[in-house]
């Protein structure tokens, strides 16, 4: 279900929510998967597993 979001949207998404939520990326990832380079990393190509991207889209709607 996850894996049919492209990288980018799911980049644009988790940047709309710090700026709602007020937090930086780096808190992002950190909160998210205790990654605080999470977002950088994707923005230069990293791929999720599709277990990665599950716990991102699980956080973004729970938190």
């Amino acid at each position: 279900m996850f894996d049919t979001i492209p990288e980018q949207d799911l980049i644009e998404k988790i940047e709309k929510f710090c700026e709602t939520k007020g937090i930086t990326l780096t808190d992002f990832g950190r909160l998210a998967l205790n990654d605080t380079a999470l977002v950088t990393t994707l923005k230069r190509g990293r791929e999720l597993r599709s277990s990665t991207r599950g716990k991102i889209m699980s956080y973004l709607s729970n938190a």
